[in-house]
């Protein structure tokens, strides 16, 4: 079986074969890393809307 991100594994559209692998989920750390980046730019730009209102 050959992997998705090998370039001879996708046909003239770009698209990957019908049984090329999914992609395996992140480790949980990585997605609770970028959870917490995004949620820190919720609130980040949450502040910036609040402070942009009250002038």
């Amino acid at each position: 079986m050959r992997l998705a991100r090998e370039p001879d594994t996708r046909d003239s559209a770009g698209r990957p074969e019908r049984d090329a692998a999914p992609r395996p989920a992140p480790p949980w750390r990585v997605r609770a890393l970028r959870l917490s980046a995004a949620a820190a730019l919720a609130a980040a730009v949450t502040a910036v809307g609040v402070r942009a209102v009250r002038r």
